[in-house]
């Protein structure tokens, strides 16, 4: 499994522990962070050993919500990933708006 900067993922028995790691800014969510955890659903989600995920926020917050910093971002902030999530929609924030859900829904599609 990767190493991720934003999250930390740990599994006892068949219990998985997805932790938001940025304590420093309340775990607010960046778009580097919903990468790693669209990254860590593909390499948990159809593993039938995993029978739950418990979701927990280090530090003093579960999550502020949003880093309000992805708005004013400009295209060389942009975040290089590698990954083949492509292109979902032509309107950027539409389709920044679909990645993040996709971080998301793999814990509502597993099995």
């Amino acid at each position: 499994m990767a190493k991720y900067k934003t999250i930390e993922f740990e599994r006892v028995g068949s219990v998985g522990w997805l932790r938001l790691d940025r304590p420093e800014k309340l775990n607010s969510f960046t778009v580097w962070m919903w990468h790693e955890m669209r990254a860590l659903g593909e390499d948990v989600r159809d593993d039938p050993e995993l029978r739950a995920v418990v979701v927990i926020g280090k530090g003093r917050a579960f999550s502020s919500g949003i880093d309000t910093s992805v708005f004013t971002a400009g295209p060389d902030d942009a975040i290089q990933t590698g990954d083949d999530a492509g292109t979902r929609h032509n309107d950027p924030t539409i389709d920044g708006i679909l990645r993040a859900q996709a971080a998301y829904s793999w814990l509502a599609e597993a099995r």
